[in-house]
Formats: C-alpha cells, sequence, structure tokens
C-alpha cells in the first residue's frame, strides 16, 4: 500500500468488511486472514515484545482489525458439511489477534486486550471449549493464556474466572482420547496441519491472575 494513510486505513477497512461477509469465498476468506495473521506475526518475530507496533499493525488496529477477526470467530459454522476452510479462517483469526498481544509494548497490548474485552473474547474462549473440533478447544485455551499474561484477571469478575478455569479443569479432565480419536478420523484429520505448526498444544494449565 503506497496511498497516503488515511485512504490506506479506509482500504483496510473496505477489505475487513469483505472478510465478514459469511457469503465471501471460504478460500479468499482464509488466505487472506492467513496472510494478515502471518504478517503480524512477522512483525511480532522481527521486532519482539516490549517494542511499539509496526506501522502496519497500528494502520489495521485504526482500520478496525480486531473487531473483524472476531467477527469471523464468532461465527457458528455447523453441520458436517463446513468446508475446512470456516475453521481454517477462524483458526488464523485468533491467531491473528494472539499476534497483535504479543507484539508492541505494555500501553499497546492493554488497548488490544480492552477492545477484544469489548468484542466478548472470554465469551468466545468458553464457546470454543464447548465446540467439537479439538483445534478449538486449543484456540481457546491458547488465547486465553495469552489475555492472562496481560493482567485478565485484573479485568474480569470472580465469578468469570471461576467459570474459566472450571471450564480448564473439566477439559483436562476428559483426557486425550477425542483429540486421539480425531487425529486419526479422515473427516477431522486436516487439524493436524494446524496442530503441527504449534508444538505446546498440549499445555493445558493457565495462569488467572498474577
Amino acid at each position: 500500500m503506497s496511498a497516503p494513510e488515511p485512504r490506506r486505513c479506509g482500504i483496510l477497512m473496505g477489505f475487513f468488511s469483505k472478510l465478514m461477509d459469511p457469503n465471501e469465498d471460504p478460500m479468499i476468506t482464509l488466505q487472506c486472514i492467513g496472510g494478515l495473521s502471518e504478517e503480524i506475526l512477522k512483525n511480532r518475530k522481527a521486532l519482539g515484545q516490549n517494542t511499539h507496533l509496526s506501522s502496519f499493525a497500528l494502520l489495521c488496529i485504526n482500520a478496525g482489525v480486531v473487531p473483524t477477526m472476531m467477527d469471523v470467530s464468532k461465527h457458528d459454522w455447523s453441520g458436517r458439511r463446513v468446508p475446512i476452510e470456516r475453521y481454517s479462517a477462524q483458526y488464523w483469526a485468533m491467531q491473528c489477534l494472539c499476534g497483535l498481544m504479543l507484539s508492541g509494548n505494555s500501553a499497546e497490548r492493554q488497548h488490544v486486550l480492552k477492545e477484544m474485552l469489548k468484542e466478548d473474547i472470554v465469551d468466545l474462549c468458553l464457546q470454543y471449549m464447548r465446540h467439537r473440533l479439538c483445534i478449538m478447544h486449543y484456540l481457546a485455551t491458547n488465547t486465553l493464556r495469552t489475555l492472562a499474561d496481560e493482567s485478565l484477571g485484573l479485568q474480569i469478575s470472580s465469578d468469570v474466572a471461576a467459570e474459566i478455569i472450571e471450564t480448564i479443569c473439566d477439559h483436562g479432565l476428559q483426557g486425550p482420547e477425542t483429540l486421539i480419536k480425531q487425529m486419526l478420523d479422515p473427516a477431522t484429520s486436516w487439524q493436524n496441519t494446524m496442530f503441527l505448526r504449534n508444538p505446546n498444544v498440549t499445555t493445558i494449565c493457565i495462569t488467572i491472575f498474577r
């Protein structure tokens, strides 16, 4: 994008509105969100934490990347004939948000956290814990752990914190049977490629209070 910043922001806003359209081609949605997430994660690897967000990341935030990724992630795709790309897009949308939370300085991360809380990120994570796909369980635990690192416990009530802890513990007590079954089932084994990108997916423990 070589246009002036106001115009670049407008272009991104138009781009984001297309991503929120549930009738958009699922492959196009996946490719766009995946590319956006990779760009933000690349920024994190290059600059590390506790540095300012890149100009591109800040532009995305100003254009509404947080509510956009949350909108994509919230869509309830039910049934057995949902294209894999729909779930993959939700995976990358959440990874994009986590990438923002793992980048930038403390003030920028707190700003992103407040935007995510405004969009009911905790409720979404709890819904993901009840999803039939194991990749959604991973997304929920990983996102909650990322938010906890930014003092999530100070932003939520004790009742909500208790619900998070109870849900995570219940999930951990279920054991690995569901995960193993889905990894061996041809209909759901596509999740393997997602898990292979994240070697620490078995980490269930999460610290709510710091």
